[in-house]
């Protein structure tokens, strides 16, 4: 079964990243991304603490679409239940 998206968990401030989920065969996966990697995908700094949750919804976004259709095929996206 494919992994799955699971859901946003929030910005935490102390470790610049965004956590969310992913779900593989029903367990959940706690995942984080951090806040430079956000910012080199999207190509702009200064995003502002209270920003950064969609940000990473923009960044999830931008990387299903320009996935490899072979890997965006084994991925199910669903949507985020923050």
């Amino acid at each position: 079964m494919p992994l799955q998206q699971g859901g946003v968990r929030g910005y935490d401030f102390n470790r610049s990243v965004v956590e969310f989920t992913m779900l593989n065969q029903g367990k959940v996966i706690l995942c984080s991304i951090s806040t430079a990697a956000m910012d080199d995908l999207e190509g702009r700094r200064g995003v502002k603490p209270d920003q950064r949750v969609d940000q990473f919804i923009r960044v999830c976004g931008r990387l299903g679409a320009d996935a490899k259709p072979n890997w965006r095929e084994q991925l199910t996206l669903g949507p985020f239940n923050g």
